[in-house]
């Protein structure tokens, strides 16, 4: 995957914890070097290099999963649980 071919702001950037996102912007989109990143946030470079690999490994995951239409979820959910179904 090629996190700078991403739009700015998409879904996948913007369910990652605030500083990882702070980061993939920097790093992919801005071309910061790690450790001019580090140096930004008062943390160490590796700590950048781990939090990158993290937010690449949750994009993938995001990006991986199924688009789901609101709507059809809602009637299969129906289906399966209708309303005046009663509890035991």
């Amino acid at each position: 995957i090629i996190l700078s071919t991403l739009p700015r702001g998409s879904c996948c950037t913007m369910a990652l914890p605030p500083m990882e996102a702070d980061f993939v912007e920097l790093y992919y989109f801005k071309k910061l070097k790690q450790t001019d990143i580090a140096n930004l946030f008062s943390v160490s470079q590796p700590t950048v290099c781990y939090r990158l690999l993290r937010a690449t490994a949750r994009i993938q995951f995001l990006l991986q999963m199924p688009q789901v239409d609101e709507t059809a979820l809602l009637n299969d959910l129906e289906i399966l649980l209708p309303a005046n179904r009663k509890c035991l």
